[in-house]
């Protein structure tokens, strides 16, 4: 019994692993519910808009996820300054910001995702577009905000 709680507690600790019989129970308990609103990013290379059907899902994530992780850099900050720093330096460990902290680096973010994102998409990039849009769930359809947020305005 003593093993069986130690797997299952390591099993939690890495979040998302899943060793049979162990079993990260939060993968697998919660409705997912309809929101009233979506985000969605709006990727434009050379003119073109990529959609997800002409991916696979793990080409699909490495296209968006850095966007989604760029745009959430405050969300993260926040979190340290919250929670974070406190647990730290409860347990007597470093709560240096430097190690922690992130900055909205729009310039540096463009630049090295412009280089990374050719090799995703097997294609060379001239130009690049990126867009954040709202979507509204209306009548069992998604209707898209007439305006979009570009990803200078995200992070800031």
């Amino acid at each position: 019994m003593i093993l069986f709680i130690i797997g299952q507690l390591f099993i939690n600790y890495k979040h998302g692993m899943v060793v049979s019989p162990f079993l990260h129970y939060g993968m697998y308990s919660d409705v997912i519910k309809i929101e009233k609103e979506y985000g969605v990013f709006e990727v434009v290379i050379n003119g073109k808009k990529l959609q997800g059907k002409d991916f696979s899902p793990q080409q699909w994530d490495k296209i968006l996820l850095p966007l989604y992780y760029f745009k959430n850099i405050n969300t993260g900050n926040q979190m340290y300054q919250s929670d974070i720093k406190r647990l730290l330096l409860v347990i007597h460990l470093s709560a240096s910001e430097k190690h922690f902290l992130q900055d909205c680096n729009l310039l540096q973010f463009q630049k090295w995702y412009k280089e990374y994102l050719p090799a995703v998409i097997d294609e060379p990039i001239n130009l690049i577009e990126i867009n954040y849009r709202k979507y509204n769930y209306k009548e069992g359809q998604l209707v898209p905000a007439n305006s979009a947020a570009t990803l200078s305005q995200l992070c800031y």
